[in-house]
Formats: structure tokens, C-alpha cells, sequence
């Protein structure tokens, strides 16, 4: 028999373990019976946890049916979400979003008076045109989407948005 745990199954785990998870999440949380559960569960042949993570919706209802693709869709989703997150992570996360606040800050603060009028184009405020800020914001965009492993449109936002950090901050140090 499968073992009684419904935690994800790590990135690495293999098809079995993966198996595994799906058996005891349609037996656990969808009261089905253990023998359909195993039925079902024996449709994902090939497959790491990190495939199961990675699913769409739409692939998962392909391999195992419109309803317990959706329910295991809605499961994974919930179980991941709940994963703790290493302290590196969040960290990473946290200062990819306040150098990214601070980063709008000196847009507005550099561009706009400029835009109304207000300030002449050639006397910016000096710590907007400061590359410090742009590459910072470059270094903590590059690792929150290393640290995401380009999972999510937020990774893929975030190394778009250090490419382009850089390719201000670099002239601006010249």
C-alpha cells in the first residue's frame, strides 16, 4: 500500500512517489475509492514532482479527465502555495519588490516633473540618475527570478525587469 502522506512530492521525486500523492489526495480529500484513486493515479506514467508543479490545468485534464484534473489541478495549487519558503527566498522575493517600489519612486520622481513641465530636462534629481539604484534593483531582480527558477509570470517580470534595469544603470555609471 501507498504510504498516508498528501505532501507535494519534491521537485525531485520520482513517478511513483508522484503516484503516490495522487492516490492519497483523491482518497483523502475527494473521499474516492482507493481502488479508482489507484486507477486513476496509474494514468501519470512518466513524470517528476517538479512536472506534477509545472502542470496546466489543461495537460492534467488530458492525462486524467476533465473532473480529477481539475480537482488535482486545485490541489496541487493549494499544497504548493502552502510549501514553506526558505528564508533565502523570501528574503530575495522582499528586496526584488522594495528596490522595485523605490525603482518606480525614482521613475516618477525623474521623469515626471520633466513630463508636466515642471523641472528643466536637464537638471534631474541627482539620486534618480544614480545607477546604484538601477543596478541594485538589477541584482535583486536577477536573484528573486533565479530563486523562483523562472516558474511564474513574476520571475519571468522580474528578469525582464533586470535586463532592462541594467541596460540603465550601466550607461548612467559610464
Amino acid at each position: 500500500m501507498h504510504p498516508t502522506t498528501t505532501s507535494l512530492p519534491a521537485n525531485s521525486a520520482p513517478a511513483t512517489e508522484v503516484r503516490s500523492y495522487i492516490t492519497q489526495t483523491l482518497v483523502t480529500r475527494h473521499k474516492v475509492d482507493p481502488d479508482v484513486a489507484e486507477e486513476h493515479a496509474a494514468k501519470w506514467d512518466v513524470g517528476r514532482g517538479f512536472e506534477l508543479k509545472q502542470a496546466s490545468l489543461g495537460h492534467l485534464q488530458r492525462v486524467f479527465g476533465d473532473n480529477v484534473g481539475l480537482s488535482l489541478y486545485h490541489v496541487v495549487r493549494v499544497d504548493e502555495a502552502a510549501e514553506p519558503r526558505t528564508r533565502v527566498e523570501v528574503l530575495s522575493t522582499a528586496a526584488a519588490d522594495i528596490t522595485g517600489l523605490l525603482l518606480v519612486g525614482v521613475l516618477a520622481l525623474r521623469f515626471v516633473p520633466t513630463a508636466l513641465g515642471l523641472r528643466d530636462r536637464n537638471n534631474p534629481i541627482m539620486w534618480a540618475a544614480n545607477p546604484l539604484w538601477w543596478l541594485l534593483f538589477a541584482a535583486c531582480a536577477f536573484n528573486a527570478a533565479y530563486q523562483g527558477q523562472l516558474q511564474d509570470a513574476k520571475s519571468a517580470f522580474m528578469l525582464i525587469g533586470g535586463v532592462l534595469a541594467i541596460s540603465v544603470g550601466v550607461p548612467l555609471s559610464a
